[in-house]
C-alpha cells in the first residue's frame, strides 16, 4: 500500500509542476484519493478539475443537492468499497442516456458517499445562530509545511463529529501519514 500511495505521490507532483500558481491552489486532492486508496471513502469528488487524461466517472447528469450542481464534476469510484453501488446510484454513473431532468440528492446522500461526517445544511437550514466551520486534515510527516490533505464543513455545534472521524482517519492512517485537524470559523451571509 505504502508504494501505490508514494507512486500517486509521484506521479500528482509531476501533474502539479506543469499547472500554473492559481490551479496550484486549489489542489488538494491527493489526500482525498489516498483515504480512498486506503478503503476509508468510497469515492472522491473532484470538482472545477483541468482537463487531464484520467480514468475516472464523469457525471454527465444534472445532479444538484441544495448547495451544489454536480454535473460535468469527475468522480474517482474505489469498486472495492462496501458503499461502492452507492456512489454509482446517487450520481447516476451506470445512466445510459443523460438526461436533461434535474436529479435532486440531499446533502446525507453526498456526506454519506464522501465520508464526511456530518452532511452540509442547506441554506434554508442556516440560521443566524448557526456556526459554520471549515475543518482541514494536514499531513505533518513529509517536510516542514502541513500538507493539507482534505477540507469540509460542518456547523460548529457538530464538531464532536469531525473530531471523532478524524481520530478514525488518523488511527488507520498513523503508519502512512501523521495526520493532523485544523478548523476556522466561516463567515456565512
Amino acid at each position: 500500500m505504502e508504494e501505490i500511495i508514494e507512486d500517486y505521490i509521484t506521479v500528482e507532483k509531476q501533474w502539479i509542476e506543469q499547472l500554473s500558481r492559481e490551479e496550484i491552489e486549489t489542489v488538494q486532492y491527493w489526500g482525498e484519493v489516498l483515504f480512498m486508496l486506503s478503503g476509508l471513502k468510497p469515492c472522491v469528488l473532484m470538482t472545477e478539475t483541468p482537463h487531464v487524461s484520467l480514468t475516472v466517472h464523469e457525471i454527465a447528469s444534472n445532479i444538484l443537492t441544495p448547495n451544489f450542481s454536480l454535473k460535468d464534476s469527475l468522480v474517482v469510484v474505489n469498486n472495492r468499497h462496501h458503499l461502492s453501488s452507492e456512489v454509482h446510484r446517487i450520481l447516476c454513473l451506470d445512466a445510459v442516456e443523460v438526461t436533461p431532468v434535474e436529479v435532486m440528492r440531499t446533502e446525507e446522500e453526498l456526506a454519506k458517499i464522501l465520508d464526511y461526517p456530518f452532511p452540509l445544511p442547506s441554506p434554508e437550514e442556516l440560521t443566524s445562530n448557526d456556526e459554520m466551520m471549515e475543518v482541514v486534515y494536514f499531513d505533518v510527516s513529509r517536510g516542514k509545511e502541513p500538507i493539507p490533505l482534505s477540507s469540509y464543513g460542518i456547523l460548529h455545534c457538530k464538531m464532536a463529529e469531525a473530531i471523532k472521524h478524524f481520530k478514525s482517519y488518523r488511527r488507520d492512517l498513523l503508519p502512512i501519514v501523521d495526520l493532523r485537524m485544523a478548523s476556522q470559523r466561516v463567515e456565512t451571509s
